[in-house]
């Protein structure tokens, strides 16, 4: 993301100054900001649920498609993250329950059902890449 001035921001400083009137907006460079910080956590996630690359490719696609149509409701970057985790979980489950309708979730392995990352651990994922002080 860029400054007023033109110069690259990093780390915390990207966090700090995302205008989120401007993503509200439909902004292309806050929203690529939104992208590019979360698209690989989120891939990632979906592949290990899905165990299926484009699947999850189609998944992740129509999450950030529809975060830019639900763009008017957000009001903060963390209400942005959670709202993509929360869409990308519902998202994989209706696929996984589409896939086989006859195993409902009482049949699935607990120690094997996946979970979405805490934040801590999102946010350490995510940061990979971006420089925090």
């Amino acid at each position: 993301m860029l400054d007023q001035t033109g110069n690259q921001l990093t780390g915390r400083q990207e966090f700090e100054d995302f205008d989120i009137a401007l993503f509200r907006e439909g902004d292309r460079i806050p929203f690529k900001f939104v992208f590019d910080l979360l698209k690989r956590s989120v891939f990632k996630y979906a592949v290990s649920v899905l165990q299926s690359q484009e699947d999850a490719e189609d998944l992740v696609s129509q999450a950030f498609y529809d975060l830019f149509h639900a763009r008017h409701q957000m009001h903060s970057l963390h209400e942005i993250i959670l709202w993509l985790w929360e869409t990308t979980k519902s998202s994989t489950n209706l696929l996984l329950a589409h896939r086989n309708p006859s195993a409902g979730q009482s049949k699935m392995d607990q120690s094997k059902k996946p979970t979405l990352p805490n934040l801590a651990d999102w946010l350490t994922e995510a940061s990979k890449g971006h420089k925090l002080n």
